[in-house]
């Protein structure tokens, strides 16, 4: 099959997978046509999707100026462009809601890790424990002033004789 240089099947997508059918079906010339409009609204959404992404780290950055920074509505118009402020308030007021969420709940995040530990660190300090094995290292601590104790006087007798 001669194939345009445009038309690459080998990336293995749906509308790669449904060439050999439409050459069969509908006939070759069909078939590129057919690639190429999906290659065109594929383009098409990805200039879109980019296009929607500027937009919105554009207006989050606008919003993080009105909230961190302290600049006016009319200052952050000024800068991007806008005739009025009242604009600038309508698109920031619900962005700057979701920002101020997002704080709470990563601040929430940050609290709770630090009141309980994660559970890898828990066993260490759970009061139970701590308590067995302050008792544990009391005991071995008898034991072991006793141990020494029968050394030295161990020492002492081979001196005596």
């Amino acid at each position: 099959m001669n194939l345009p240089p445009d038309i690459d099947l080998s990336r293995n997508r749906k509308v790669d997978q449904l060439f050999p059918f439409w050459v069969k079906r509908d006939g070759l010339q069909y078939a590129i046509d057919s690639w190429r409009r999906h290659e065109q609204y594929e383009q098409r959404n990805r200039e879109y999707e980019e296009q929607r992404q500027k937009e919105e780290d554009r207006l989050n950055n606008m919003a993080r100026m009105h909230l961190y920074d302290k600049t006016t509505y009319k200052e952050i118009a000024r800068l991007f462009g806008y005739a009025n402020p009242k604009i600038v308030s309508h698109l920031l007021k619900g962005r700057e809601g979701q920002l101020i969420r997002a704080w709470h709940k990563n601040r929430e995040k940050v609290e709770n890790f630090v009141k309980i530990p994660p559970p890898k660190f828990q066993f260490y300090l759970d009061q139970e424990v701590i308590l067995q094995e302050m008792c544990a290292m009391h005991m071995g601590g008898e034991e072991m002033l006793g141990v020494l104790n029968q050394l030295i006087n161990l020492g002492s007798d081979n001196e005596k004789r």
